[in-house]
């Protein structure tokens, strides 16, 4: 596998620590898959995000499109079903060949990170973004911690 994407979660972050992050690891684009990009953190609502990281000389494209629809969230707080959840999750995505196709041409030409909220990857959708995109386009995954990087294998088997 050459190419990489990253991923990373804003939960317990500043939006300094979040680009110095970024910046640490070469990105040039960061994809928001929340979706709905809204958040009552300090700067990390669409438009302050995107502001933010204009300044930093990081590309913001919004993706609500693969963040996970509104049903299965509230699913999941109403049945405390996380797991679940995220299977819903990953046959919605398995629907949505054309923006993975999208997204995997972004990615073939720059450094590029999935965002969402969650800290850990494994409770959040976009470790099954990650998963199909590294079947589908053969991706190698990264997922950005807190100042070290996690391979997306072993996030799995941990």
């Amino acid at each position: 596998m050459g190419k990489k994407i990253f991923t990373i979660g804003y939960e317990h972050k500043k939006i300094n620590d979040l680009i110095y992050l970024l910046k640490n690891n070469g990105v040039k684009v960061l994809i928001d898959v929340r979706n709905y990009p809204n958040s009552r953190i300090n700067g990390f609502s669409k438009n302050s995000l995107k502001e933010s990281l204009c300044k930093a000389d990081i590309k913001y494209c919004s993706w609500p499109e693969l963040g996970s629809p509104k049903q299965i969230r509230d699913f999941a707080r109403k049945e405390n079903d996380y797991e679940k959840a995220l299977k819903l999750y990953k046959k919605y995505l398995d629907k949505m060949d054309n923006d993975i196709i999208q997204l995997g041409l972004i990615i073939s030409t720059t450094t590029t990170c999935l965002m969402c909220y969650e800290d850990n990857p494994l409770y959040c959708h976009r470790s099954i973004l990650a998963d199909k995109l590294a079947s589908n386009l053969g991706l190698k995954v990264d997922h950005i911690g807190n100042g070290k990087l996690e391979n997306h294998r072993n996030a799995n088997h941990r």
